[in-house]
Order: C-alpha cells, then sequence, then structure tokens
C-alpha cells in the first residue's frame, strides 16, 4: 500500500472488519459485514470477504469500520489480558477488531506512530488514575463519539496536562526538599556557633571566678572555695555552733548528705568556717574541714557571679531538703 493517499486508504488496514455502506447497484448488500482482506492497486479498491460468504472488490467510501473508537486517559485495570505484542497503534486498532472477546487495549505513552507496546483486554474497567497511559475502548458505529480524532487530541490532551502536573509537584516537592535541606544546615550551623559562644563564655566566666577567688583574703584557705549563697552537701556530720570561734556553743549536728546555704564566710585565722542556713532556716556556724583535713561539705550548686545572670543555666534538682531518715537531732 506504498504511496497511496489517505482518501483512497481511509484508514482501512488488512484484517480489518467493515460494513458495506453506501451501494447504489447492490443495494441489498448494505449493512453486509466482511473482513478487508487486500487492497487492489489496479482497481484502487479493497478486496472484502464477507461473513455471508464471498468477496467484493469495493471503493472506500463504501467501507466503513464495524466498529469505532473512544480514547481514554489511562489503562484497563489488571487482569483479563488476551495478548500483549508491541506495534503501531494503527495495528492495534486492527487486532483489537478482529480479536475475539476483546474489549479494548492500552499502552504507555501519548499518540505516535512508533510501535508501543500494547496489551489487549477482555474487559473494559478503566483506571483513570493511571497517568502516563491512553486506552481504546472498542465500541459500536451507533455509540461512537462524533468525532474519533476530536476524542483522541482531548485524550492525549488531558494526558499531557496529566504529566505536566505531576512534573510541576514533583519539582516543588524537590525545591521544598532543597528549602528543608537548607534549614537544617543552617539551624545546624548556628547551634555550633551558639555551643561555642557559650563554651567561650564559660571559660571567660571560670577565669573571672578564679581572678577573684585569687583577689579573695582567705585565698589558699579551705573556705576560699565557697561562696555566699552557694549550696552545699554534708559529706560527714557537721556541729553547727551559736559563733564562728570554735569554742562557741553547739547548737545541733547536721546529718550526712543534708543540704545548707552559705549566708557568710568566716574571716577568723583558722580559714574553715562558714556561717550556714539549713532548710527551716536555722543558722549557724560549720567547719568546711575537719581537724584531720578531711572535708566536711562540698558545693553541689554554685551562686554564679554577676556576669552570669545573663546566661541560662541549666535547672539543678537541689533543694533545701532533708529525708525524714536524716532528720537533724538536737544536743542539749
Amino acid at each position: 500500500a506504498t504511496g497511496l493517499t489517505a482518501l483512497e486508504l481511509r484508514g482501512f488496514r488488512r484484517g480489518l472488519p467493515v460494513r458495506l455502506c453506501g451501494l447504489l447497484g447492490a443495494p441489498e448488500l448494505n449493512g453486509a459485514e466482511g473482513v478487508c482482506e487486500r487492497w487492489d492497486a489496479s482497481s484502487k479498491r479493497w478486496r472484502v470477504r464477507l461473513v455471508a460468504g464471498g468477496g467484493k472488490l469495493l471503493r472506500a467510501e463504501n467501507l466503513e469500520e464495524l466498529y469505532s473508537w473512544r480514547v481514554h486517559t489511562g489503562y484497563i485495570s489488571h487482569g483479563d489480558v488476551l495478548a500483549c505484542e508491541r506495534m503501531t497503534i494503527e495495528q492495534a486498532i486492527v487486532k483489537c477488531a478482529s480479536l475475539h472477546g476483546c474489549r479494548g487495549f492500552s499502552f504507555e505513552g501519548g499518540l505516535t506512530d512508533e510501535p508501543v507496546e500494547v496489551v489487549f483486554k477482555s474487559k473494559w474497567d478503566l483506571v483513570p488514575e493511571g497517568r502516563g497511559w491512553l486506552s481504546y475502548e472498542k465500541v459500536s458505529r451507533e455509540d461512537a463519539p462524533s468525532s474519533v480524532e476530536e476524542a483522541a487530541f482531548r485524550a492525549e490532551f488531558d494526558s499531557r496536562r496529566l504529566l505536566d502536573e505531576e512534573e510541576e509537584r514533583a519539582r516543588r516537592e524537590a525545591e521544598q526538599a532543597r528549602c528543608r535541606a537548607r534549614e537544617a544546615r543552617r539551624q545546624e550551623r548556628q547551634l555550633v556557633e551558639e555551643e561555642a559562644a557559650a563554651r567561650r563564655r564559660v571559660r571567660a566566666l571560670e577565669a573571672t571566678r578564679e581572678e577573684a577567688r585569687r583577689a579573695r583574703p582567705d585565698f589558699g584557705q579551705p573556705t576560699a572555695e565557697f561562696d555566699v549563697g552557694d549550696v552545699c552537701e554534708v559529706i560527714v556530720g557537721a556541729i553547727v555552733r551559736r559563733d564562728e570561734d570554735l569554742e562557741s556553743p553547739q547548737l545541733r549536728k547536721l546529718p550526712n548528705r543534708s543540704v545548707v546555704e552559705v549566708v557568710a564566710v568566716g574571716v577568723g585565722p583558722t580559714g574553715k568556717r562558714l556561717l550556714v542556713r539549713d532548710r527551716y532556716k536555722r543558722e549557724g556556724w560549720v567547719s568546711v574541714v575537719s581537724s584531720s583535713g578531711e572535708p566536711l561539705l562540698k558545693v553541689v550548686k554554685r551562686q554564679p557571679l554577676a556576669e552570669e545572670a545573663s546566661l541560662e543555666a541549666k535547672p539543678t534538682d537541689v533543694s533545701l531538703e532533708i529525708e525524714s531518715g536524716d532528720a537533724p537531732f538536737y544536743m542539749d
């Protein structure tokens, strides 16, 4: 059929089921069905084998396809496969029209003259969400759309539109992912910078505290490790006296692990006396080390320096609470 015009062929192909129409010389054959067998180039007619028997040479304008086609975006659902072949869309139309029990076919991609992988089905159960697919539904001529070309164009347009929307959605999602990654990197850099700045501030404050400690009159004495406002825990039971003098009257004894607050640092020659306050708001003087040099108190929460007021300190689970089993006893 090489070199023949579209008007001569009228879209018919070998094996295509057709119906005879418009015959004036043999009107009794109008409506008869047959199958295109071959194109006769000398007479420019189609050789049609009639279902009722015999054959005729007929012009293309006296033939019409027995079936027509609705073109849809999507694919026919899984199952009921009659055949799967690689061919052009025109060849698929001929095969579907002549394939017994075939309701339609699907292929991936848009309208093209190139061969595609075609799946023929014995059912019509369209999945319209199948983006990127086109499906041809075999229908009778009476149910066919007014323009197959228009239906094909509309299906192609819808398919392209869905593909464009999918690409745009993927582009937006990729851009959002890049934005999230940039924001995560920015936050990570900010966190690293903040931690580095916090470490520098801590080092500076430690240096300031050490400088202040060296300037104290009790530097080198046991009390130099304590500041007013510090919260301390009793390591070994400490005796509480009324005055800084070690010979002043005893008031009570602090049990182990009890907690006190430093109210004042002693100025006596021993260099180991502190005025403390317990949970009951009772004050008294205690030693920070024993006569043998053993520590009696340890700092569990330091009073921040003025320079530390702007820093966010982590909450410390320390309070002036004494467990019931460690309640102090009183000395006469």
